[in-house]
């Protein structure tokens, strides 16, 4: 199957670059396609293998560069404008304060993206409590006032909930429905004739009819097929995360889906991230102390929920415990296997102050929102990755001021796992985060049918991830020699 392989390569790189150059950008100057993939196969020595395999990985990154460049070439789906008579800024006045520059800068590109005839795909990125949904919000609004239809999807029943409410309470003459799991709002026949859909995965399997904006919150939370799934071809989508997925992130770095960023806080944070070793706790408990007696809360989150015979990992059923010796009665608990309920009750705890400790799983990841959270400690951090860490600190100190985040290491870890560790610490920007998780993880499948959001290519090579600096400098090459 070699000469197959190697036939069916000349014929893709031939629609890619022109013959005269392949291999200058393979690095290639004395094999034969054919004698290329033998050598990777079956090498004469272990030094030619991995001559052979590191211009496999050139040619890897050819074509992902190459996928990456017909997305961005390629020419968006005709649809009807969206125009409505009415100005969005009368639609932002039903905030109780004035909207960032950002934000209005974000609105109004929207906006000009929905009144053109031609489909869109944004991503607003931006961190934790700087205001993302206020932007996706005012935009969603003056679509339904213009008559669209428009779709939101979140995680979680309580975002779905929260959405809603601001929704009703923002725009009370809106007409808006709440689609979860468990919620009871009218009959699924009357989904279709709806305007405005708010909801969890729940609006994935409801005859909810087609949409002319689709907003996707915490999207790096959903599959490529999820997200695809309301707008069919020609809605617009917006796309809403602190740390998009690595696949998105490749995207708006290489031109294919345009960013709005956010960046400007209503409420200014001073975060200190650290990690801590065994050694340090003794300094941490005293800050987290400190916090406690001045009355505010905690946080506290383990990588599973109930002990097991893997001893190194924290649970929450034995951090709890521990907890509790240390603050009796200030503790409480949640993880998935919890009802909701019990959960909520938990959570409720906390923000009215009969417990100051919450000790739980990543059940806590987006959504949560607890008044003077001023410390994080995530046990065993190096289970957790980089999206998910800058993820639960955005929970803290969302109302402005300062807060300390603290990576627990209880066991010893590798090199690499601690340089990415020490990225985490060492920014609070979300984009260079999410760009860090794209050249640890693999951009995935780049091609516009694609399904795997990080990771592997599985272009050329099934299970290998093409290096981000290679797809850096093929992207290069093809803006110059196409």
């Amino acid at each position: 199957t070699v000469s197959v392989c190697a036939a069916r390569l000349r014929e893709i790189l031939g629609d890619i670059v022109p013959a005269q150059y392949v291999r200058r950008l393979l690095n290639c100057p004395r094999w034969t396609l054919d004698e290329l993939l033998y050598e990777v196969h079956s090498p004469n020595t272990p030094e030619s293998g991995y001559q052979a395999l590191a211009i496999i990985d050139r040619l890897a990154a050819l074509l992902s560069a190459a996928e990456l460049k017909q997305a961005t070439a390629a020419t968006p789906p005709a649809r009807p404008p969206i125009c409505w008579d009415g100005d969005w800024r009368m639609l932002a006045q039903a905030f109780p304060y004035p909207l960032t520059e950002e934000q209005q800068q974000g609105i109004a590109m929207l906006v000009e993206k929905f009144q053109s005839p031609c489909a869109s795909r944004t991503l607003i990125n931006g961190d934790v409590g700087t205001g993302k949904s206020i932007t996706y919000q005012v935009a969603v609004a003056y679509a339904v006032q213009a008559g669209a239809r428009a779709a939101v999807l979140l995680p979680h029943s309580r975002l779905a909930v929260q959405a809603y409410q601001e929704f009703r309470q923002l725009w009370p003459d809106l007409p808006v429905r709440l689609v979860t799991g468990s919620a009871e709002n009218g009959p699924d026949e009357d989904l279709a004739r709806l305007p405005l859909l708010i909801g969890t995965t729940a609006l994935l399997h409801r005859p909810v009819g087609e949409f002319d904006v689709v907003v996707i919150d915490e999207q790096q939370r959903y599959s490529v097929d999820q997200r695809n799934a309301l707008t069919g071809n020609t809605a617009h989508l917006i796309e809403v995360s602190a740390t998009p997925i690595p696949r998105s992130m490749a995207y708006v770095l290489y031109g294919a889906m345009d960013v709005i960023p956010i960046t400007q806080r209503h409420s200014p944070q001073n975060i200190r991230s650290s990690i801590i070793t065994p050694n340090g706790v003794r300094p941490m408990l005293d800050k987290v102390r400190t916090l406690v007696d001045a009355g505010h809360r905690i946080l506290v989150v383990c990588p599973k929920r109930t002990g097991n015979d893997d001893e190194t990992l924290s649970s929450v059923s034995r951090v709890t415990a521990r907890w509790e010796s240390l603050f009796p009665g200030r503790i409480r608990c949640a993880d998935s296997s919890m009802d909701n309920s019990v959960i909520a009750q938990a959570i409720d705890d906390i923000i009215l102050g009969r417990a100051q400790i919450l000790v739980a799983t990543t059940v806590v990841e987006t959504g949560l929102n607890i008044p003077q959270l001023r410390g994080v400690i995530v046990t065993n951090g190096d289970r957790f990755g980089v999206s998910q860490l800058h993820q639960i600190r955005g929970r803290l100190a969302r109302e402005g001021g300062d807060g300390w985040f603290w990576v627990y290491l209880p066991n010893p870890v590798g090199h690499k796992t601690m340089e990415r560790l020490q990225a985490v610490v060492s920014t609070c920007e979300g984009f260079d985060l999410s760009r860090l998780d794209m050249s640890i993880r693999g951009a995935g499948d780049l091609s516009a049918q694609g399904n795997r959001q990080h990771g592997a290519s599985d272009n050329l090579i099934y299970n290998r991830s093409v290096p981000s600096g290679l797809l850096d400098e093929m992207f290069e090459h093809l803006a110059v020699l196409t």
